[in-house]
């Protein structure tokens, strides 16, 4: 009986940690979405989006490093370099701004879909 209460609360300490890593991501992810909103808002204003490609960043480095423990490096590192890029990118290529910017929403959105517990993953 005591094996079987244990490894009860062990399934449940497992399912708990897993949904509160999701919705961890989850919120980072928003986060990071919202920036890149503010982004393609600045830009299409005509305003400069310099302080808002630095908070992008500085949502990213926050992001990377909980991603970090999760995920492998080199797609994490493919993505920081994506979004370092926005920083040097001309404003006047507004065409490729907004390509890359997309780029980035998407391998972040990509990377919040493979931590998703599907049942052809599970089996």
């Amino acid at each position: 009986m005591k094996r079987l209460m244990i490894s009860i609360i062990l399934i449940i300490a497992t399912l708990t940690g897993s949904c509160l890593a999701i919705a961890a991501i989850n919120k980072g992810n928003r986060e990071i979405f919202a920036a890149a909103d503010e982004i393609k808002a600045a830009v299409n204003s005509g305003k400069d989006a310099a302080a808002q490609v630095d908070e992008l960043c500085r949502l990213w480095e926050k992001y990377s490093v909980r991603m970090s423990c999760i995920e492998n490096a080199n797609y994490l590192n493919s993505i920081a370099s994506s979004v370092y890029r926005l920083r040097s990118m001309n404003d006047n290529s507004t065409e490729d701004f907004f390509a890359e910017l997309d780029s980035i929403c998407g391998q972040i959105n990509e990377l919040y879909q493979k931590q998703l517990p599907y049942l052809h993953v599970i089996a």
